[in-house]
């Protein structure tokens, strides 16, 4: 493969490349500059070899034999905020995503990081309380609204976007409005992953010391990505799994679109939920997957004013540290 190469060895799953005589590289290892001649890549493991031939396949079609620079990125991401709850045990009046945290709506932490990450078209899901919320967020920009007027579960939700989506074509970034802990890093990777694999739909997943009330991911023998399973539904031996789901997707638009068409109601609380939507997609043959790329802090909720305490606390001492929200 002659050309120019981006993509540090993280990004291209962990496997490595053997160049020939000629690579030049910047001193994070992570250079626009990598030029590679007669490369050879390497799997350690038989089943990576046909998603690893994919990225190739991707690199391949974004370079020419004498690009000497590489685009960018992909072909630009939308984002859906999930924003149309209440939040009722927050002992406010007002929206969820609204409620402050070290000074800010919740909502912001999200938009800011997405944007940081270099989504440009952001479509936020409002209900209770639309023009608290639209208002908020009119100075955003490349923000979008659809309007929820039944809160009928996130698959519902997101439902409310199809003529975006249908509008859209590549990784579409779904994430709660409330989760003011996500890290701009973490976007970004989930993007980078999405655009080198091209599946279906990835899952962002995270270790959690007490993953209760949370959804397993669970794996096949080979570490694939094989479901999710939520904890009341769970075997004593998949309540031991600490990887778990946080609702942070990414999907293919028309992919998206395909499996909302088949969510169904016919559960307890008769809603729509996007967390079937994976299951969905796997038993269409289509490839799912599932990296345990985001920080532990991404996976502190706030679903009452204690956990907003936490949230606080935690935010306060990572700010002290000088920890970025990068």
């Amino acid at each position: 493969l002659n050309g120019v190469l981006q993509g540090s060895r993280e990004w291209l799953g962990g496997d490595w490349i053997e160049s020939g005589e000629s690579c030049i590289l910047g001193s994070n290892g992570n250079s626009r500059n990598r030029q590679w001649q007669n490369a050879r890549l390497h799997v350690s493991d038989p089943w990576q070899v046909g998603a690893v031939q994919r990225r190739w396949q991707f690199l391949d079609q974004l370079f020419t034999p004498t690009s000497p620079i590489m685009p960018d990125s992909a072909p630009p991401a939308m984002a859906i905020v999930l924003a149309a709850g209440k939040g009722t045990r927050m002992e406010s009046e007002l929206p969820k995503v609204l409620v402050p945290v070290c000074g800010r709506p919740m909502v912001r932490y999200v938009t800011d990081a997405l944007r940081a990450a270099g989504v440009k078209k952001t479509v936020v899901v409002v209900g209770y309380q639309a023009d608290l919320v639209q208002s908020e967020l009119a100075d955003e920009p490349g923000v979008d609204f659809a309007e929820q007027t039944e809160q009928l579960g996130t698959g519902h939700a997101v439902m409310m976007c199809r003529e975006q989506l249908a509008q859209h074509q590549g990784a579409v970034f779904v994430i709660a409005g409330d989760q003011c802990m996500v890290q701009v890093n973490s976007v970004r990777k989930l993007l980078e992953i999405f655009a080198a694999e091209q599946p279906a739909c990835l899952l962002g997943t995270v270790d959690k010391d007490d993953p209760t009330g949370y959804g397993r991911i669970l794996r096949d023998e080979e570490g694939r990505f094989s479901g999710i399973v939520e904890e009341k539904d769970a075997t004593e031996a998949e309540r031991a799994i600490r990887e778990v789901n946080v609702s942070t997707y990414v999907f293919e638009a028309s992919e998206l679109l395909a499996s909302l068409d088949q969510l169904t109601s016919e559960n307890a609380q008769q809603e729509y939920y996007l967390t079937d939507c994976p299951a969905l997609l796997l038993t269409a043959g289509k490839q799912v997957s599932a990296h345990k790329v985001l920080e532990p802090c991404e996976a502190m909720s706030i679903n009452n004013v204690e956990e907003l305490s936490v949230v606080e606390s935690e935010m306060e001492r990572m700010n002290s540290d000088g920890v970025q929200n990068g």
